[in-house]
């Protein structure tokens, strides 16, 4: 099964789904039994889907994975503001991230190469160990 990159209208329903409009109807789910705080009641619906909206807007689209964005959230679990505020960092931060493992993947793949092409060199085409 292949997993494509998110969306903006699946990163804004997947903030949904960490941050629910009726967040009472989650309360028998194994994972929030021990949690006793709920979200604050002048959480609206709109207001949520107001942050919904303006997470989406700033994660760029066909960039993350689902699951790369649901690892995001579990680090905002329950403050829907938080989560929307860190976002433009944590795209960056994972940017960066992203840049450094391409980097350090391609130098690799050089030294390889320059390994590989330094054996033939002494040993001839084709030689195998």
């Amino acid at each position: 099964m292949e997993y494509k990159l998110a969306t903006k209208a699946q990163a804004a329903a997947l903030f949904l789904r960490f941050y629910p409009v009726d967040y009472k109807d989650l309360d028998n789910q194994q994972m929030f039994n021990d949690e006793k705080e709920k979200l604050d009641e002048d959480l609206t619906a709109d207001v949520l889907r107001a942050l919904s909206e303006k997470f989406a807007e700033l994660v760029p689209d066909y960039e993350f994975s689902t699951a790369e964005l649901q690892g995001y959230l579990l680090s905002c679990f329950q403050e829907p503001e938080k989560a929307v505020e860190g976002i433009e960092a944590w795209v960056e931060q994972e940017r960066t991230d992203k840049k450094g493992r391409r980097e350090r993947e391609e130098k690799k793949i050089k030294q390889q190469q320059a390994k590989k092409a330094s054996f033939e060199a002494k040993f001839g085409k084709g030689f195998t160990v």
